[in-house]
């Protein structure tokens, strides 16, 4: 496999995880996003998340991100066809926290339960 950091800028850190398979095969990517943090949340990081994306060959595939540890659990899944430039899915986003900064923006989208969907 292949393995990355990045630092995105004060924003959050990326590390990368990758198969290499033979191109009729499955390839894995899992994306570990740590600390994020925005603006709208000066005080404190709104939290750390993994996103697994699988492509088969052709490219189609699926993703799925799962909250780990934070003040906002980001949880959701999907799938994507690379050939027709077309993705749809669903994210939930649940404050653990009051998040006066951020509150405003999530209430534009429908409730989910405790938290709030974007679907696509």
């Amino acid at each position: 496999g292949v393995r990355a950091q990045l630092g995105v800028g004060d924003h959050a850190e990326l590390h990368a995880t990758a198969t290499q398979p033979a191109p009729d095969q499955r390839a894995s990517i899992q994306f570990a996003i740590a600390r994020l943090f925005s603006p709208l949340v000066p005080q404190d990081e709104l939290g750390s998340y993994t996103l697994e994306i699988d492509v088969e060959p052709g490219g189609r595939g699926s993703w799925r991100i799962v909250p780990v540890a934070g003040k906002l659990q980001i949880a959701g899944s999907g799938d994507f066809d690379a050939a027709r430039n077309s993705a749809r899915g669903q994210v939930t986003l649940t404050p653990q926290a009051p998040m006066p900064g951020l509150t405003p923006l999530l209430s534009t989208l429908p409730k989910a339960g405790e938290g709030f969907q974007l679907v696509f």
